[in-house]
């Protein structure tokens, strides 16, 4: 099975769209609050700062992505 295109976390294949969601939904703000919901992050860490990215996107906040 192909890898959809907005993959994010492929530790835990966790999408863009679903990070998204989950941010909104549950009003996160920090890269460790996202891996406590979803798991993405928690893996090797490679996708933190992009995590940290649609976090700063959503809430308009500089985010810090090694920072829990």
């Amino acid at each position: 099975m192909p890898a959809p295109k907005d993959l994010i976390c492929r530790c835990y294949f966790v999408t863009e769209s679903e990070i998204i969601e989950i941010v909104k939904e549950k009003n996160l703000n920090s890269v460790g609050e996202v891996t406590e919901a979803c798991s993405a992050g928690g893996g090797c860490g490679n996708c933190q700062p992009e995590i940290a990215l649609i976090i700063s996107k959503i809430t308009g906040k500089k985010v810090d992505p090694f920072t829990y």
